[in-house]
Order: C-alpha cells, then structure tokens, then sequence
C-alpha cells in the first residue's frame, strides 16, 4: 500500500496518468486490489499453489457434494390448456433465468419420479406434463476438478493472506502483469 501511495505521489508531481486517488487508505487499496486486480492475483497464487495428492484427495472427499452434475434437459409428455399431450424434450438452458415459474416447473419436473404427473406454468403456459425420462445426474470425477479445487485453495489463502497481513501487502507487477505478492 505504501508503494502504491509513493507511485502515485510520484505520478502526481511529475504530471503523469493515474486512475483513482492520489492516496489510498488500507480500505480504499483492499478495493483497488480486490476489483480491478484480483483475477490476476489469484492466477499468480494458483501457479504458486502446490497440492500433493493426499490433499487434493481430501479435498474432493470432503467436497463431493459439490461434484454433482445434473443434466439440463428431460423428457416428457406435455399439453397446453386445451391441446393433446405431445412428448417434448425440455432444456433447462432454454428458460430464462427471469422466469421463475418456467424454472421452478422445470426443478418440480426434474425431481418427479418417471410417470408422476406435474402441473404449472411453462414458458408462459399452463401446462400439464407426465416426466418420461429424468435427468441423468453424474458425479464428476477428481481429474475434471482437480483445477478448480486448486484454483479454490489459491483465492482461499489468498484472502486470508490478505485480511490477516495486508498492510504488510506489497504487488510487484510490471503493467498489468504480476509477478508476485510479497509480504515484507
């Protein structure tokens, strides 16, 4: 932080382009650091960061609920007011995420056994649909998100480096490239 204000002091007194104040208190320098700086940071401590596989198994163990991926689309059998049933495969993606009756239909459809019947409102309709086929649920496995249990573990240190030694804090970057967070 006390490099960052003699930067822009210098900057200050020599004419030169800087965004922001010309001085930052600790608050002020955590929010330039966490907004317009932060990805960087975390990618600069991912590539720091070292997990053996023990705790990269840990980790997945104690997270495994987290690795479930459900499907986005089932089929069912669905009439509008006054119309036939008709199979139709519906896709989670294709509801916006503003329609809250579309979504919370889909969810009731997705969690109802094959045959049990759901009425509500889909995309704008009434509806009634008969579930044909569920969702396919998967667990994903420790190789698909080995990347972003590190990744996870780096923002984590990172923060707590940061809240617990950040007027200690020192960014060394070239442009807007880091190089390394160092704490003197």
């Amino acid at each position: 932080m006390l490099d960052e204000n003699a930067k822009r002091a210098e900057m200050e007194n020599t004419g030169d382009t800087y965004y922001g104040l010309p001085q930052l208190d600790l608050y002020q320098y955590m929010q330039y650091i966490s907004g317009a700086r932060w990805p960087d940071l975390v990618e600069t401590q991912v590539k720091k960061t070292k997990m053996s596989e023990a705790e990269l198994q840990d980790e997945y163990a104690s997270r495994s609920a987290e690795y479930v991926r459900t499907a986005d689309e089932l089929t069912a059998m669905l009439a509008a007011t006054g119309q036939a049933m008709e199979e139709k495969v519906l896709h989670r993606l294709d509801i916006s995420k503003d329609d809250a009756e579309s979504l919370h239909f889909w969810e009731l459809l997705a969690t109802a056994s094959v045959g049990e019947t759901v009425i509500g409102n889909y995309m704008g309709e009434d509806v009634v649909a008969t579930l044909v086929t569920k969702p396919v649920i998967t667990k994903l496995t420790l190789d698909k998100v080995k990347d972003s249990i590190i990744y996870g573990r780096s923002e984590s240190d990172l923060r707590t480096l940061l809240a617990t030694r950040a007027d200690k804090a020192k960014i060394v970057y070239n442009g807007n490239q880091f190089y390394e967070l160092a704490v003197e």
